[in-house]
């Protein structure tokens, strides 16, 4: 179990994060600058934050009011960079075995299927090799938690498919919290489990995939949460559990969910509706 609840400010930008995640997928998802990363260097311990908590599986890594800052190399926390920071120097064999032993390097290489990449360096390896090679490193460490900072963003749609099956199956195996930073929706709905959107900072909305996904709570989040047709309606009636709107001319009628309360007669309102929700008849 990750618990986080922490503040942080650095040049007039200020990250406001709570949120809790087990033994899962939780992809943060955000513009650029929403801070994502900033999130993730808070909780490995590269940043203090200026006030909260951080635990994790009952370990207090960060309390601001009892004075607790565990360093970095002690939190058991593997953080997988956007440009990988693979040593150029070395060997894949001794890039996995920097944080563990040969032998032990070899059956992880043997498990990821590259242990015929263990003498080549990382120029001399694909994109989706070096991906397995960073991985590999970042497991053999035996962490307690995975945090991943859009480590796809350089690969193509192929291979970038095939290695996020190889982190949502890693991450069935290893049964540890795996926390995903991207931009990128389709990333996002293939890989999470939970989900966060955030915003200048702030984490706007939070929880299972499918509620984030699909009851965005505001236009800014239907939009980073791959919602293609957002259109404005005017509201004309409330029938039963029926909701009537007016798209230029075209009635469209939505189902009620509890949580939503029918607006006035004319009131203007905003219709998010998924492309693979329209069907042509």
């Amino acid at each position: 179990m990750l618990e986080v609840s922490i503040e942080k400010r650095i040049s007039g930008f200020k990250l406001e994060v709570s949120f809790s995640m087990g033994k899962e997928i939780l992809v943060l998802l955000g513009k650029s600058g929403a801070g994502k990363s900033l999130t993730l260097n808070c909780i490995s311990g590269i940043i203090k934050p200026d006030k909260g908590i951080i635990k994790l599986n009952n370990r207090t890594l960060f309390d601001s009011r009892r004075k607790i800052n565990i360093p970095l190399r002690k939190r058991k926390i593997a953080y997988l960079f956007q440009n990988l920071a693979l040593f150029p120097h070395k060997r894949v064999i001794d890039n996995i075995a920097f944080a563990g032993s040969r032998e032990k390097a070899i059956s992880i290489m043997k498990k990821f299927g590259i242990e015929h990449l263990k003498e080549r360096f990382p120029h001399e390896i694909s994109g989706g090799e070096k991906q397995r090679v960073a991985l590999a490193r970042a497991i053999i460490a035996e962490p307690e938690l995975l945090l991943l900072d859009e480590p796809l963003s350089a690969l193509d749609n192929n291979t970038k498919w095939e290695i996020m099956d190889f982190i949502k199956n890693l991450q069935r195996e290893q049964e540890i919290p795996l926390i995903y930073v991207t931009h990128d929706f389709t990333e996002a709905v293939a890989l999470a489990d939970k989900a966060g959107v955030i915003i200048n900072g702030k984490l706007m909305q939070f929880g299972e995939r499918e509620k984030v996904f699909h009851e965005p709570e505001t236009r800014e989040i239907a939009e980073l949460a791959g919602v293609e047709n957002i259109l404005e309606a005017e509201f004309l009636r409330e029938e039963k559990e029926k909701l009537s709107f007016d798209f230029r001319g075209v009635e469209i009628i939505a189902e009620k969910k509890n949580r939503i309360k029918a607006p006035e007669k004319g009131r203007k309102a905003m219709l998010c509706i998924r492309p693979e929700d329209i069907m042509l008849v």
